[in-house]
């Protein structure tokens, strides 16, 4: 399926995935883990940001475009089937403004991924783009689980963390997103390969 997709210049393929953004503030430590950072014996270093998903914590769905080597990405306070259905909204408007037809989307099994909800919205989005003749067909494809290394967006999110944030402090998570979005912004500037419009005729013909 990924083969055809990349022969046909009428699908997009995207592999996505998603990550959380712990904000660590100037008063904290920068690794929380025990065993990474300097402590008297017996008392591992902590932390002093707490870890609670939705107050310092920032969600991050992110989708890798093979076929262009750009990424896009979106945040969200929660990771949940309706956040997904809103990401998935960008994601096939995005395709749409590069003029394809069909989106191959291959990501993990995720309950969110895998939520009813989000199976009947594609449904019912697919059965109106058809019946319209326009619009994006959205084609999902579940990695086998705990296949990571399938899924190269995931590469992605590891290089952010290890690039963008290391020996860094923030005075509010706002910042923090503000780094990490010129880190994904150089990124696309540095590898992005978007077709020009030569190419896409010599497909067309």
């Amino acid at each position: 399926m990924v083969a055809f997709a990349q022969s046909d210049p009428g699908w997009g393929i995207e592999y996505s995935d998603e990550t959380w953004f712990v904000w660590v503030p100037p008063q904290g430590i920068m690794n929380p883990e025990a065993g990474s950072g300097w402590a008297p014996s017996g008392h591992p270093p902590r932390n002093r940001s707490a870890r609670e998903k939705g107050k310092v914590t920032t969600s991050a769905y992110l989708g890798l475009d093979i076929k262009e080597n750009r990424i896009g990405w979106r945040y969200s306070s929660h990771t949940n089937r309706w956040e997904t259905i809103e990401y998935l909204k960008e994601r096939l408007a995005a395709h749409a403004s590069r003029g394809r037809r069909r989106l191959l989307l291959i990501w993990d099994s995720a309950s969110w991924h895998k939520a009813r909800d989000v199976r009947d919205w594609i449904r019912a989005h697919n059965k109106k783009a058809r019946a319209e003749g326009c619009g994006v067909i959205l084609s999902p494809i579940l990695t086998p689980v705990h296949a990571f290394w399938l899924n190269p967006v995931e590469a992605v999110i590891g290089h952010t963390k290890t690039e963008a944030l290391p020996c860094r402090q923030f005075s509010a998570i706002e910042d923090q997103m503000a780094s990490i979005d010129r880190y994904w912004l150089q990124r696309n500037l540095r590898r992005a390969c978007v077709p020009t419009v030569e190419t896409l005729i010599r497909h067309l013909h």
